[in-house]
């Protein structure tokens, strides 16, 4: 069974964990396909995060009654599954309309999870290169401040433009800042 448009597919999830290990793991491409490679199996707790996150109404108290546990895999005492257990975990919650509110949303004005998420992301970018453009850094320096955790993004409520400004002229001289802003990475 072919899963709606709504609800993110393999090729989704894996296009979305590619994107963050890429970001997380900047620089290190040794580390990132290590990163990569044990991100698989998950544990229940981990599968129903990834179900929840792809659109699906699921909980560790409910995920019981859609899986075959004689089927998985066992570590220890812990259940372990593999991106195909999850897909027929998916498939099945898919087939029964487990959906979450905004996978219903998605399915009723017709617009797919890829593009819904591509459609955050630029709103995202907008919002990055506006405050970027007040404050008189580069869209990349933003990112820079943002991802270090120096302060919020531009539509948290405790973003302050004139703190940004001055955060900024301090730290334009600063080894470390010029560091992390060179090792900045532009994606998508």
């Amino acid at each position: 069974m072919m899963l709606p448009s709504c609800i993110a597919s393999r090729e989704d999830m894996d296009y979305e964990l590619d994107l963050r290990l890429r970001q997380a793991y900047r620089g290190d491409p040794a580390a990132l396909a290590q990163a990569r490679e044990r991100h698989y199996p998950l544990s229940l707790a981990g599968a129903v995060h990834e179900l929840r996150s792809r659109g699906l109404d699921v909980s560790e108290d409910t995920i019981g009654y859609f899986l075959d546990a004689s089927k998985l895999r066992v570590i220890g005492r812990s259940y372990v599954l593999y991106p195909s257990d999850i897909d027929a975990i998916a498939e099945r919650l898919a087939s029964e309309d487990r959906l979450s509110g905004l996978a219903h949303r998605r399915r009723e004005f017709g617009v797919t999870y890829r593009e819904e998420l591509d459609a955050y992301r630029e709103m995202t970018r907008r919002k990055i290169a506006k405050a970027a453009g007040e404050i008189g850094v580069s869209e990349v320096e933003m990112w820079a401040g943002i991802r270090t955790g120096t302060f919020c993004p531009p539509d948290d409520p405790r973003w302050n433009l004139d703190k940004a400004k001055a955060w900024f002229a301090a730290n334009r001289d600063n080894p470390e800042y010029l560091r992390d802003l060179n090792s900045q990475e532009v994606s998508a």
